[in-house]
């Protein structure tokens, strides 16, 4: 997922990630360099990222954390604040 900070850009940019059926991995990275480390994600989380310029464009990579985690996730459902 690609998120753009826009005008009226809050000081924190929130990623809730909740997937459903298993665990993922999530991180996230910004011109190629890891803001946040790979974290093992089970029914929710919120990531955080502290003093997003404006412009700026943060990639969140979501992957199963294990092979046998692909056969039972159904769903990753992802909203930014």
């Amino acid at each position: 997922m690609r998120q753009q900070v826009g005008n009226g850009a809050r000081d924190e940019l929130y990623f809730y990630v909740m997937p459903c059926g298993g665990a993922v991995d999530a991180e996230v990275t910004l011109k190629g360099e890891t803001i946040i480390s790979r974290k093992q994600i089970y029914g929710y989380e919120m990531l955080r990222v502290k003093n997003p310029a404006l412009r700026q464009r943060f990639f969140l990579r979501i992957s199963a954390s294990k092979t046998e985690e692909l056969h039972r996730i159904s769903t990753v459902e992802v909203s930014t604040v």
